[in-house]
């Protein structure tokens, strides 16, 4: 899919007067990169935007800087990540002359970290990962209703009409704005939406003639029904309504009006763009306004949509029951599932650590003295795969981890499971008597106190409950007949 993530994390700007210039905190805002065109989008919480090219890219290894990434524009600075201090110090560049910069402490006047640069060679490696932005939008080929009849949407430009319906009158508008994408589907990703498959609406998919044919949509675009807006993905049924998995690329395209509308796309009743903070995604033209450098305020569902934007379970259920040609309890035993957590352990490096013993709900693993920081790895299932699509929780849960234990020849550790989980990347923030549920991927620190100096030591994991896991296909042939025994 497209190479665009976003975070909701504090920011910090700084623009350089000289060799000493004060960090300025912008509070919590959303940040989109695309690293593919070197464009951002900052969405402040003040509801300003910012946004444009950018060539130079920061990112902090170490201390107060570890886990920051940044860039610059001429001599303004934005940075983004978690850290309550950064703000209290200055931007300095180092003695070496590279475009590389320093965090000094407003406190002790003393040179901290640094944030590296990418200088003329923009790579997006050292950024922490965030999160993938899907596209909104109808695929090429798309019939569009006009006052003149049917047209293709890769054929609308801004200036032309649309009919748009409005408190069910159709009547004539003009487009003020038009976008334009390609989408490459990631096929390592297993979860059909976030890997960029489109939908398919079969013909009569939602009623007759609705869709008079077949029509192609991105997963989060949002069709109109029963007086409210739905997302495409919250009424797969694999049959009618389906995720296209035979193309692996395509072009995507949308149109804005002066005011968010309803249009028919090839007989279905649909929506225009409603800028949420996704303009970024697009190759666009207008006839006034909107470009990358001067954005308008970003707008909201809440307060912009013609209608209501409505994901509540029961009444998407009702919508999805409607359409579908079985059971829910029938479309989830479609699906082949496994007990099995395939708990195991990753380095930073890649390197896969598997437990070399296995008792019930207790894993053990040989760990060396060094790195200390490892991932706690499983397969995961979201809510809405146990559920049905209808339901909108798309959160990632792995293991309820119970206990955490490091051992060596003298020293038993307990590690805190409730530190973890409000610490750490990849753990729910929830916490109760039970233990606290990883996301597939849970960050483990192992502190310095819990080694002994000897060159291996053994951690412990105990699991108070697991779930029933999706398999993907190409998994099937090796599944485990149960999720007990010893490894």
């Amino acid at each position: 899919m497209s190479n665009i993530q976003k975070w909701t994390v504090p920011g910090y700007s700084c623009t350089l007067f000289g060799n000493r210039s004060p960090i300025t905190s912008l509070g919590e805002l959303t940040v989109y990169i695309d690293f593919d065109r070197k464009q951002f989008q900052v969405n402040l919480s003040d509801g300003r935007t910012i946004g444009g090219p950018f060539k130079t890219f920061l990112s902090g290894t170490v201390y107060q800087t570890k886990g920051m990434f940044g860039f610059y524009i001429g001599t303004s600075f934005y940075l983004f990540g978690e850290n309550a201090s950064f703000a209290d110090g200055y931007l300095a560049y180092p003695a070496s002359g590279t475009a590389d910069m320093v965090w000094v402490s407003t406190a002790t006047a003393q040179s901290g970290p640094l944030l590296r640069s990418s200088s003329d060679n923009f790579y997006s490696s050292p950024s922490p990962t965030g999160e993938p932005v899907a596209a909104i939008c109808y695929l090429a080929g798309t019939l569009i209703l006009t006052p003149q009849g049917e047209r293709t949407i890769e054929t609308l430009q801004p200036g032309d009409e649309v009919v748009v319906r409005r408190e069910g009158i159709d009547c004539a508008e003009t487009i003020r704005w038009v976008g334009s994408a390609r989408q490459v589907v990631d096929k390592r990703e297993r979860h059909d939406e976030r890997a960029g498959y489109p939908v398919r609406l079969r013909t009569n998919a939602l009623g007759k003639r609705m869709p008079h044919q077949d029509l192609y949509v991105t997963a989060e675009h949002c069709l109109f029904l029963e007086g409210c807006f739905v997302p495409a993905r919250m009424l797969i049924n694999d049959d009618t309504i389906a995720y296209d998995r035979s193309r692996n690329s395509f072009t995507y395209f949308h149109i804005e009006l002066e005011t968010h509308g309803i249009i028919l796309a090839n007989g279905v009743e649909s929506e225009t763009y409603l800028d949420t903070g996704n303009r970024l995604l697009f190759a666009q033209s207008a006839i006034e306004g909107p470009t990358l450098l001067h954005l308008p305020q970003k707008r909201s569902w809440e307060k912009d949509a013609c209608a209501p934007l409505n994901v509540a379970p029961e009444f998407v259920r009702g919508l999805w029951e409607k359409f579908a040609s079985v059971s829910a309890a029938e479309f989830a035993r479609r699906h082949p599932i496994s007990a099995d957590p395939a708990l195991h352990l990753m380095r930073d490096d890649g390197t896969v650590l598997t437990p070399y013993r296995h008792d019930g709900q207790t894993y053990l693993f040989r760990l060396d003295a060094q790195p200390r920081i490892y991932h706690l790895c499983s397969r995961s299932v979201r809510p809405c795969e146990e559920t049905g699509p209808f339901l909108d929780d798309r959160r990632e849960f792995g293991v309820l981890v119970s206990a955490l234990m490091l051992w060596t020849s003298t020293v038993m550790t307990a590690l805190s499971v409730e530190h973890c989980a409000a610490t750490q990347p990849g753990w729910h923030r929830a916490y109760d008597a039970t233990g606290a549920w990883t996301t597939g991927d849970a960050m483990l620190v192992l502190d310095d106190d819990a080694f002994d100096g000897l060159s291996q030591v053994i951690l412990s994991v105990r699991l108070a409950g697991t779930k029933p896991y999706p398999v993907p296909l190409e998994e099937m042939p090796h599944l485990p007949a149960t999720a007990s025994g010893t490894i």
